[in-house]
């Protein structure tokens, strides 16, 4: 799924759109990487003016509302991304998918790869870091006079995988001293994949290759390299697609292996083995428990047992212990979002990890065997109670507490089995898992939990309790924020409109104001995980000098509605109180946003948690995020699902308006029908004059339309914009076969109504 998912780079935009050339794109990234050779990173303003948006108007090629709307279009669309990132794994079926791998050193796509070669001098951003020419085998030029803090973006390359994929990355380094070390991270979330430490080669222009491998959760990569300390050169780093192969049984032995270096000048093709172990964690002896305290009084939890081919959903309880367990037949482990390496020190959180029962570091009891299971390998097996698992190797950054899927692959002759998951760090347990019979101890199934672990890193253990079972996998998944929880207004991922200011409220800090209807607020760097579906209450803390203004509480993609909130008077834009709703939330992840209605107030902070028994939803019906009207056009590109145009259109001025699709997405469902066209094509559409809550939209204020077409068996749309507001029909030369026609309206802030279907004259 992530393979369909459009690019979401400005550029990429503008140019599909057709607000920009190829070769105009191409001249302004030149003249952006040549402007930010020379800009700190940490000098905002300087950041800005190079912009891409910005050297693109200086340049002439696009205009400041040109800009405003390529930078919605990104907004939706990176929204959009992460959307089908978290449903994906509920979509598509296990395995089988192939990685789809872009490279773009001149934003230019090529096909799927299995190898990729990125010189360390094509950045596309730097700092501190200086071009010299190389002695190495191929010529050209490497990187050096690195020292800590100094790092490389290549925002230029881009990887694109469908499925989590495992890479070997060989790292073309010399160093006269070694001991140096950087790390290998994700540009757009900061998440480390790899830390590499560099071995000393004897001068900085002797090389030799160190090997590591790394696995990249599904979707859309831009990556970086930092330097932790200085006295090392990079020449070149490449990505291999690791072949699914069978991992060797590892020892009981702790000792991780050491990194593999060689001296060869060219990007070496080593088989790497595919097993989840590290080549370079160094593990502490501390991870084996010295006892284990097990209650009597522990009962393992019932399970639900589903003939899936996924593993099923799991109702999840804010509590750290959960009561249940779900079952899946299926093979495969689901995926919430992506995957993250064993040790994600970054901020985001781990939001998937894979651990294969025989990559322990350490253990007590089992044995290794040969698994009949899908995707062969090994399982672990001859389990007896209090046999022991530590997994030293394999961290869980959590920089909130949070909720998690935990999936196990077991299997069990007769059933009665059960273990214990545990935090090797602090010793806490999780609840019992108990393991059903499944007929064989070669016939698996996936049985999953829910825990909550707090914020940290952690690594994780598993104890037996009851002998009777094998274990082939386990994989931990982030499901999102557990509750309750409380979201600074200031946190924001995107607004338009407000501002940040210094509030005097208790506990400090910042909040947002001057709002003025339309604006809003997305928090999409905030997943929540509603536990079930039911009631939850969510308090503003407000403040209004005169009171009247109003917002609507709704999903940051604009797709559902759930409140609209008055603010009360509290006398003063600091004075501040705390205003209570409930709404009707359904179980799984959400992403929030807020739109503000009618201008007048502050908003400090926003809390969601579980509401008292009995609560009712403080709105009696249910809110639609789309306008009752017929010819209305919802928000596309944003959460401003309030004041977007309303448009109608039709194949001459006076015919009846077209219904608009009630959906959110800016690819609106259309059916199945298209126009058979043959020859010109004229086009013609009413000119909106009001906005999607019901507020007059004056003609000055439109920017103008887009409308767009694609033949009926095709999914890619040819876009044309018409400047002027004035104008509201199109001629297009000539087509020939049956088409899909669409137009949607833009105002002068870049705000698009969604786009709806229009049938041709």
């Amino acid at each position: 799924m992530a393979g369909n998912i459009k690019a979401t780079r400005l550029g990429d935009i503008l140019r599909e759109k057709g607000l920009l050339r190829e070769d105009q794109l191409q001249l302004a990234i030149a003249e952006q990487k040549r402007r930010r050779a020379t800009v700190d990173p940490s000098d905002k303003r300087m950041m800005d003016a190079t912009s891409l948006g910005e050297i693109l108007i200086e340049m002439g090629y696009i205009t400041r509302q040109q800009l405003k709307r390529g930078l919605n279009w990104q907004m939706y669309l990176r929204k959009m991304t992460l959307v089908m990132s978290l449903v994906a794994p509920m979509m598509s079926a296990a395995g089988g998918a192939v990685a789809q791998t872009t490279t773009n050193t001149t934003t230019s796509s090529s096909s799927t790869t299995s190898s990729l070669v990125i010189q360390a001098e094509n950045f596309s951003a730097m700092k501190g870091i200086k071009v010299e020419a190389t002695k190495d085998t191929g010529g050209g030029s490497n990187i050096g006079a690195i020292d800590p803090g100094d790092w490389l973006a290549y925002e230029n390359t881009v990887i694109e995988i469908a499925v989590p994929t495992t890479y070997k990355i060989t790292y073309r380094l010399s160093s006269p001293q070694g001991g140096s070390s950087f790390y290998l991270y994700e540009l757009d979330t900061d998440t480390e994949y790899d830390r590499v430490t560099v071995p000393k080669t004897g001068s900085w222009q002797t090389w030799v290759s160190v090997e590591q491998t790394v696995t990249l959760p599904a979707g859309r990569h831009t990556l970086g390299i930092k330097a932790l300390s200085k006295g090392f050169n990079i020449n070149w780093f490449k990505l291999d697609k690791i072949a699914e192969e069978a991992p060797a049984p590892p020892s009981s032995s702790s000792q991780p292996s050491s990194v593999a270096v060689s001296s060869s000048s060219q990007p070496s093709s080593v088989a790497v083995s595919s097993s989840s172990q590290p080549s370079s964690v160094a593990v502490s002896s501390s991870s084996q428990p010295s006892s284990v305290a097990v209650s009597s009084s522990s009962q393992p939890s019932s399970v639900a047992v589903s003939s899936s081919s996924q593993p099923s959903s799991v109702a999840v309880s804010s509590s750290s212990q959960p009561s249940s367990v779900a079952v899946s037949s299926s093979s495969q482990p689901s995926s919430a979002a992506v995957s993250s390496t064993a040790s994600s020190t970054g901020t985001a959180p781990t939001t998937s990890l894979r651990i294969e029962s025989e990559a322990y570091t350490a253990m007590g009891g089992i044995k290794v065997e040969p698994t009949t299971d899908e995707g062969g390998g090994f399982n672990i097996g001859a389990i007896d109670a209090s046999d022991w698992l530590a997994y030293g190797n394999h961290e869980i950054h959590a920089p909130t507490a949070g909720n998690y899927k935990v999936s196990y692959r077991v299997s069990s002759l007769y059933g009665g089995g059960s273990f214990y998951l545990y935090n090797l760090d602090t010793g806490h347990q999780f609840a019992p898992v108990a393991v059903p019979k499944t007929g064989g101890f070669q016939k698996w199934i996936t049985i999953e939990q829910t825990i909550t672990l707090p914020a940290g890193t952690h690594k994780l253990g598993i104890t037996a309790l009851v002998k009777g079972f094998n274990l082939n996998w386990m994989q931990v998944d982030y499901k999102g924020i557990a509750l309750p929880v409380t979201i600074q207004a200031e946190d924001f991922a995107a607004m338009s409109g407000i501002k940040v200011e210094a509030t005097t409220d208790v506990g400090g800090g910042s909040n947002i104001g001057a709002i003025d209807a339309g604006d809003w607020l997305s928090y999409e760097n905030k997943v929540i995980d509603i536990p079930v579906t039911g009631n939850y209450k969510v308090t503003y803390r407000t403040s209004s000098l005169y009171g009247g203004g109003s917002l609507a509480f709704h999903e940051a993609d604009g797709s559902k509605q759930y409140d609209v909130v008055a603010v009360p008077k509290t006398g003063s834009f600091q004075k501040w109180v705390d205003v209570e709703r409930i709404v009707t939330l359904e179980a799984g992840p959400h992403i929030f946003g807020m739109t503000a209605l009618a201008k007048g107030y502050n908003i400090n902070w926003f809390k969601i948690e579980e509401a008292p028994a009995g609560s009712v939803p403080s709105n009696t019906e249910p809110v639609s995020s789309s306008s009752s009207s017929t010819s209305s056009v919802a928000s596309s590109t944003s959460s401003q699902t309030s004041s977007a145009p309303v448009v109608s259109s039709s194949s001459s001025s006076s015919a009846a308006p077209i219904t608009s699709s009630s959906s959110s997405s800016a690819a609106s469902s259309l059916g199945s029908e298209g126009s058979a066209v043959a020859g010109p094509v004229y086009l013609r559409w009413n000119i909106p004059s009001l906005r999607e809550d019901g507020t007059t939209l004056d003609i000055s204020e439109l920017g103008g339309y887009e409308v767009r077409y694609r033949r009926l068996t095709d999914t890619e749309y040819t876009y044309v914009s018409v400047e002027n507001a004035y104008t509201n029909e199109l001629n297009l030369a000539w087509l020939e076969g049956t088409y899909v026609f669409e137009v949607a309206a833009f105002d002068k802030n870049g705000l698009y109504s969604r786009f709806i279907k229009i049938a041709p004259n």
